[in-house]
């Protein structure tokens, strides 16, 4: 695709909606815009939109109306509510919410984070507290 190329969405009537930037879609095209967060059906998006080839993540907590966390895979940041965490959140944690994030409704072994969070070490050598330090 161009580098200028709109990218579009469009509701096709579906059930529980999709949403952009908490605004349902009607049947029309819409143009997403760098930022836009996508919302699809009744559990809350994973996914964020940007126009510059990075990866933007939105993960949902409990309460998703009052408490938004957004990671920016490409640069490595975080942002709470809109504000980006600084000091910035540790690499091994870092890792550790993109890998959570990735299998959102997943359960997750010590040994996937293990493997994940610590490639470094090939054995899996990793004692429970260290993960969950992390966590």
């Amino acid at each position: 695709m161009e580098a200028d190329a709109d990218y579009h969405l469009r509701d096709l009537s579906s059930t529980n909606g999709t949403f952009v930037n908490r605004h349902r879609l009607d049947c029309e095209l819409h143009v997403l815009r760098h930022g836009d967060i996508l919302h699809f059906g009744a559990t809350p998006s994973h996914t964020g939109f940007t126009t510059s080839g990075a990866s933007t993540h939105q993960l949902s907590t409990v309460d998703t109306a009052s408490d938004t966390v957004m990671v920016d895979a490409k640069a490595r940041h975080v942002y709470v509510e809109g504000q980006k965490l600084d000091p910035p959140v540790p690499r091994k944690e870092f890792d550790l919410l993109m890998l959570l994030d990735s299998k959102w409704g997943e359960a997750i072994s010590r040994d996937e984070i293990s493997i994940h969070v610590w490639p470094e070490r090939a054995d899996g050598d990793v004692g429970n507290h260290e993960i969950e330090q992390c966590v």
